[in-house]
């Protein structure tokens, strides 16, 4: 069973920076409190995710339940971290702050690759409970279609920890 909550919460001070290598395109999943996961770097109060080409990132750390304290880059092959704006419902967040629009200032037919979602969920696997956050890169006129790979994609991690 795969439940879903959105809700904010702190990180103590912290703020998170999310590197995506450029050109990605599709769901990102971080799965939280694995043991073979990589540990999230700190710079300064930052904590720093940086995903692989598969868009699934396993961090050894606890889930942080959160929403609105996160920065989102492309990673250019040269190093460049080029910002990436955020597409929010004005419904749930009251103060969007910078690089952050509104699904309602936005056509449906721009072509900008934003970040959507930042929902937070958990499966069950033999009784443990596994927390995840998901995310969407891409542009507002692919939506639907990013969120259909993106239940696809938890599906196959979904399996992937009943088959260990």
């Amino acid at each position: 069973m795969l439940s879903v909550a959105c809700g904010t919460g702190s990180i103590q001070g912290s703020h998170d920076l999310y590197f995506i290598k450029s050109g990605y395109s599709g769901p990102l999943v971080i799965i939280f409190g694995q043991e073979t996961g990589v540990r999230t770097k700190l710079e300064n109060v930052s904590s720093v995710f940086e995903f692989p080409d598969n868009g699934e990132l396993l961090v050894q750390e606890p889930a942080v339940y959160k929403v609105d304290d996160e920065s989102f880059y492309f990673v250019a092959d040269k190093g460049e971290h080029i910002p990436i704006a955020r597409l929010y419902n004005p419904s749930l967040l009251r103060d969007p702050g910078p690089l952050k629009k509104s699904f309602n200032e936005v056509s449906t037919n721009d072509e900008t690759p934003y970040i959507m979602g930042g929902e937070m969920g958990t499966f069950n696997v033999r009784g443990k409970s596994i927390h995840f956050r998901t995310y969407l890169v891409g542009n507002r006129s692919r939506g639907e279609e990013f969120a259909q790979r993106l239940m696809l994609k938890m599906t196959e991690i979904q399996n992937s920890f009943q088959n260990q």
